[in-house]
């Protein structure tokens, strides 16, 4: 018996493989007999095809953001860091959140950063070039009391959060970061210290 080389999965969930086949045609029709007994969508692909599907799933539930010297050095303490030649001065988190999706963190021009990344992929490592992006235009949030959904907002734009310590900034982020949900031109957070 071949080994099964098509993948059934959930369409808008695909964090894990529901079932195997043996071809295409068996894998559609699988695909939409759980579509139509569970009224959520499924889909059929080659294994290949689902692990894009996944990589670019988890990839886009981490994106590249700025983070605090304290959370950079936790994540360094927590696990044994993975060190990789060629990748920026930083580490990949050893625990693996999905497949080769792993957390990268990394140290730059005095600021700290964090993304999710497949470690077999380079050009999903962070760089220079992707932290450089961080300039996109702003939506800036100022404290609580200024909320601003990303409806109209149709470039790519990052969130400012600006406070008197970072401590606070990284609160003010995480709120806006809930706010904005999963908006598809949301390229990242970045944190800025006004002063004490």
């Amino acid at each position: 018996m071949p080994l099964p080389t098509h993948c059934i999965y959930e369409a808008d969930n695909p964090r894990s493989i529901y079932d195997h086949a043996p071809d295409m045609g068996s894998a559609k029709a699988y695909a939409a007999r759980m579509t139509e007994q569970t009224g959520k969508a499924f889909a059929a692909d080659t294994l290949d095809g689902y692990m894009n599907v996944h990589r670019t799933y988890w990839l886009a539930a981490g994106p590249l953001h700025e983070i605090t010297e304290t959370e950079y050095i936790e994540a360094l303490e927590v696990l044994p860091p993975i060190y990789r030649a060629g990748a920026m001065h930083g580490f990949f988190m050893c625990e693996f959140t999905s497949g080769s999706i792993t957390s990268q963190y990394v140290q730059y021009n005095g600021g700290y950063y964090s993304a999710y990344v497949d470690i077999l992929h380079r050009e999903t490592w962070i760089t220079p070039e992707r932290i450089a992006a961080l300039s996109w235009p702003e939506w800036t949030v100022a404290g609580e009391d200024r909320q601003k959904g990303a409806i109209g907002i149709s470039e790519p734009f990052t969130v400012t959060v600006r406070a008197a310590d970072r401590d606070g900034a990284w609160q003010a982020a995480h709120k806006a970061q809930e706010a904005l949900g999963r908006a598809d031109n949301f390229l990242a957070i970045r944190i800025e210290q006004t002063g004490a």
